[in-house]
This record gives C-alpha cells, structure tokens and sequence, in this order.
C-alpha cells in the first residue's frame, strides 16, 4: 500500500459494505436512509447512495482508470466525502463510524453480460479503496448468494440497462467454470482485510443482526419494518412480454419498458421468478455454493446460537 502523504483530520473508523448485486443491498441502502437522524445520534455518518453516486463514484471509477496516480488523488476523493458528509449535517470531528454502502465498488453487472464474468478488474478497485483509506481503520462486509438464484437476477438487472442479449444468450455466454465467490472474496482480502461474510439466504431472518454489525451497534428487531423496500426483479412474465418486444423498440424504450414492467406491472398468477432452466447445472452449482460457505465458514457472521434455534 501507498502511505498517504497528507494528514488525516478526521479519526473515525471505516465500514465498507460492497454489496454484493442482487443480495438485498437496496434493502439495507434503503433502510439506512430512512435512519439518518438515528445514525447522526450514534455518532454514525452515512451518505445515501444517490448521494453517494452523484460526485464519489465517478470520481473513484476515474481513480481506477487512473490507479498508478491514486497517491495523488487521495486527498481529493477524501475532501469529496467529507464534503458530502459535512453538507448533510454529519460532525465529522465527533463521528465515530463512517459506513459506505455501495455494490458498484466492486464493478458492474454488465460484465456478466459482455464477458461472461463476475467482476473481472475487481482488484484494481480493491487496491484504489485501500490506498484511499490506508489511514484508518477498515473493515469489509459482504454477502453472496447461491449462483443458481444471482445468475438469473444478475440477468433481469442487466437488461435494466439495456444490455439486451436474450437470456439464452446470456446463459450460453456465461463462464461458469471461471466465476466464483471463493476468487472474489480472496481478492477483496488481499487488499481490505478484515473482512466479514454472510449469505444472502440468512438475510430475511438476520436483518437485524446484519444491520448491527454494520453499524457497530445494536439494533433490535423492532426497527425493521415492513416498509423498507428492496429493487424487485423482473419476473418471467415481465422478461417474455420485453423480449417480445425486442425487436419493435429503440434500446432507450427497451429500458424504460423493462423498467416499468419490473417495478410497476402487476401480472395475474402464476407469474413466476426466472430461473435457470437446466436441473443438472442447477444441482452442480448448489454444490458449488455449498462447499464455498463451508470453506467461507470463519469469516462468516455468526447469528443467535440460542438452543431453542437448535431445536
């Protein structure tokens, strides 16, 4: 790591939450938002991630362009956050925890897409945040999820934004062999240990056990409610309907259309989930995604061991 040449002003500790796509990140995104005033209180500073994608990012994906100057940058993609933090009303000089919440930083869904590979340049953008926040204290969350369910939400997320292969095509193009969260989580290691883990499947049951070790502080159950929203996802109804329709519209209606039919259409049942449609790769990857939480088991976030959960 490159030793920061300016001073650091500021004492706070850093949690980076790096998603991963598709895990219930706009949930907590979300419920973060609408807890502000509680995490100014705490002494917590976070940017919502609007926000946050306003000025930072793309200030950090120039950064990743341009990694062999980040030394130079540092200052400058730290005064952005502070900035941003200052404007909404955080005391940086009294903040204990300043918590990032952002996917994005480990790449794009779009390389799924146009390579068949789940963040590709994710180490160049792990070393970007490292050299950035060398200064201080740093920890790492991130959920994974088993593929045979990310696979088929990557997909509808993608045509979001008018990357629009059929989904055949998609699943034919994808390098099954080569993506891996095992491969992704050693790379963030390298470069932003600690790290902890949990698996998107615990998320509905845990959210309050998540969201706590997040923030550093306890949050009971209590404040989770119902009306934090996550992004829903296209359904197979939705994806027929817009592929019908491919060859009809401009990419720009495309999107809007795809957009609209996951986030607004309501379709008479059955209306079914995508999902992958080859059972003997569906149990290959289960088993994939098995064994990795087994060998992920020591960074993985441990929940309520109480005995009656045993039963």
């Amino acid at each position: 790591m490159i030793t920061a040449t300016i001073p650091m002003p500021y004492s706070f500790r850093v949690h980076i939450h790096l998603g991963a796509h598709k895990t219930a990140s706009t949930f907590i995104q979300n419920w973060l938002s609408k807890h502000m005033e509680f995490l100014a209180q705490n002494q917590i500073a976070y940017i919502p991630l609007a926000r946050l994608r306003q000025k930072f990012m793309p200030a950090f994906w120039r950064a990743v362009e341009n990694s062999t100057q980040i030394s130079d940058k540092q200052g400058q993609l730290l005064e952005c956050l502070y900035t941003e933090t200052r404007d909404l009303g955080f005391d940086l000089a009294n903040t204990k925890l300043l918590l990032l919440s952002e996917e994005n930083l480990l790449g794009g869904l779009n390389t799924l897409v146009t390579q068949g590979l789940l963040y590709p340049r994710l180490e160049q953008r792990m070393n970007v945040l490292a050299q950035l926040f060398n200064d201080f204290p740093l920890h790492t969350f991130l959920a994974i999820r088993n593929y045979a369910d990310f696979y088929p939400s990557a997909y509808a997320e993608t045509i979001r934004h008018q990357y629009l292969k059929s989904y055949d095509e998609f699943l034919t193009h994808l390098a099954w062999q080569n993506n891996s969260w095992l491969q992704v989580i050693a790379t963030i290691q390298a470069s932003l240990a600690p790290l902890t883990l949990w698996a998107y499947e615990d998320f509905r049951e845990h959210t309050a056990a998540i969201l706590s070790a997040l923030l550093d502080l306890e949050i009971p159950s209590a404040m989770i409610d119902a009306t934090t929203t996550d992004r829903p996802s296209l359904s197979q109804k939705g994806l027929d309907l817009a592929m019908h329709s491919r060859h009809l519209l401009t990419p720009l209606e495309m999107k809007r259309l795809v957009n609209l039919l996951a986030d607004k259409m309501i379709f008479e049942p059955p209306d079914n989930k995508i999902v992958l449609p080859d059972p003997a790769r569906i149990a290959l990857l289960n088993t994939q995604y098995q064994t990795e939480l087994m060998t992920l088991a020591p960074l993985r976030l441990k929940f309520d061991q109480h005995p009656c959960n045993q039963l």
